[in-house]
């Protein structure tokens, strides 16, 4: 069975999908040469908390581990998931 939207849910989906968005785009201008993961992690938790919103990612529990990071941030070498760090974007 296909579950059918209403009007509200579809309104708040569109609102979350822009939340989104906007943070991205945000986040996106501060990718630049020697910036780390771990800042550009730490900027999305400030432009999340200034939207109003929390991350899904941070303390996401599987079994014992909890995710640390507000965002996943890879980097060329890492599939997917990556986790913020001192590593510097070239």
């Amino acid at each position: 069975m296909i579950p059918i939207k209403s009007a509200k849910e579809i309104e708040k989906m569109r609102q979350a999908c822009r939340t989104a968005s906007d943070i991205l785009d945000r986040v996106s201008e501060l990718i630049r040469p020697g910036i780390t993961t771990k800042e550009v992690d730490e900027a999305a938790a400030v432009f999340m908390q200034e939207a109003g919103v929390k991350s899904a990612f941070l303390g996401y529990r599987l079994g014992h581990r909890m995710f640390p990071g507000n965002v996943c941030i890879s980097l060329n070498d890492e599939v997917v998931h990556g986790i913020a760090s001192q590593r510097r974007i070239q």
